[in-house]
């Protein structure tokens, strides 16, 4: 069921229902069970290129300590950060972020270093072959 659902959220409780060859009453009462407990929000994935953001990238972002709360304030308020994660590996963030070209990713980029003093590795995307698919 839960597969299903990521695969449309909007699918209705009829066709869930016909889909695992359930009663709608049982898959009605599951699918509430099941938003309830594991469930954080419905959201539509977007093709951000239909939009005019055609770059895409993933950036690794290291930080002085003393910047640290000043910088994740900035990533978390930022419109261009789609996903922010604190990580542990040499950086303290990874970031992905969505711009509408080149230029703007690198202005961005050069204002993170002048103002937080932050190290950058960048991996621009440059196709999603797949998102949002894990299904425990």
């Amino acid at each position: 069921m839960i597969k299903h659902l990521r695969e449309n959220g909007r699918i209705t409780l009829s066709d869930l229902a016909r889909r695992i060859d359930e009663p709608i009453s049982t898959v009605s009462d599951r699918v509430k069970r099941i938003e309830k407990k594991y469930f954080t929000k419905y959201c539509p994935l977007l093709e951000y290129a239909e939009f005019g953001y055609n770059c895409p990238a993933v950036i690794a972002l290291g930080v002085p300590a003393g910047h640290k709360q000043n910088l994740l304030e900035f990533l978390k308020e930022d419109r261009r950060v789609n996903s922010l994660y604190h990580v542990d590996s040499g950086f303290q963030f990874l970031v992905e972020v969505i711009c509408k070209d080149k230029m703007e990713l690198n202005q961005w980029l050069d204002g993170l270093q002048t103002e937080f003093q932050s190290v950058v590795d960048i991996f621009p995307v440059l196709k999603i072959e797949e998102r949002e698919k894990f299904v425990p």
